[in-house]
């Protein structure tokens, strides 16, 4: 296996899904140990992601085309009319429709008192996963602690780890990103946010504020600070970046609500 283009399929698929954040930490996980049991293999995955990292993996014309089609997709998804299923006519007796409707009104009043506030939700379902641009899939991964278990989405293990690295100077300050990403991830999002604030204020990562704003809007969120949130997404979806599209995405979802 002299090639990158040898890389067999499933394993291709698999290094694009993991870059894409749809693995999950097992399966994340179950890709590092096949690579390692394989050197050969891993070396081939480590010229593919060299190339990946560096930006040449697919051209602007390929990402346009790509991401052209997933919104076509959603268009016609959204356009399919609702499917419905016949139910058959079921006679309660009256007590149990009372009880029913009881029962109904004290779910909706419990959702509307105690359920999650809109904008923490949408901070939630919008929270992916960012991936390092060293992350390293082939034979010569050796990060430390807290950067194997931010690659492996262990958040609860990784924010500590990577937040102390960076104040001992162990890791360099870049890493407060995924510190902050993974503030974010277990419900810290003061943490998050000063994390993240302390890195956009050293002005050393200008290609990384996209993705800095980004995660500062869905901390701004959590914390149902919806002007600031929008401020921070304005800014994510004018400036090139991973997350630039979703910030887009975000903004219009809020503003829907208003």
């Amino acid at each position: 296996m002299n090639s990158d283009n040898q890389l067999p399929a499933e394993i291709l698929e698999k290094i694009d899904a993991y870059y894409d954040g749809e693995l999950s930490a097992e399966e994340a996980a179950g890709l590092r140990e096949e690579l390692r049991s394989d050197p050969e293999l891993a070396a081939a995955a480590a010229r593919y992601e060299a190339i990946h990292r560096h930006g040449l993996r697919s051209t602007p014309e390929e990402l346009a085309m790509r991401d052209g089609l997933r919104a076509e997709l959603r268009e016609l998804e959204a356009s399919l009319p609702p499917v419905t299923v016949a139910r058959e006519r079921q006679l309660w007796p009256r007590v149990l429709a009372v009880a029913a409707a009881v029962l109904l009104l004290l779910v909706a009043g419990w959702y509307l008192l105690d359920g999650p506030d809109p904008d923490v939700r949408l901070a939630e379902e919008n929270f992916v996963w960012l991936p390092r641009e060293e992350a390293l899939l082939g034979p010569e991964d050796d990060a430390r602690d807290g950067l194997s278990a931010y690659d492996l989405q262990e958040y609860e293990r990784a924010y500590p780890l990577l937040r102390d690295g960076v104040a001992t100077g162990e890791l360099d300050s870049v890493n407060l990103l995924y510190a902050g990403v993974s503030a974010l991830a277990i419900g810290r999002p003061r943490d998050a946010r000063d994390l993240l604030n302390t890195l956009l204020d050293t002005g050393n990562y200008p290609y990384d504020e996209a993705d800095i704003h980004y995660y500062l809007g869905l901390a701004e969120l959590q914390m149902q600070n919806r002007s600031a949130a929008l401020r921070q997404l304005e800014l994510a979806r004018t400036q090139q970046g991973r997350n630039s599209e979703r910030a887009g995405d975000l903004i219009q979802q809020l503003n829907a609500e208003d």
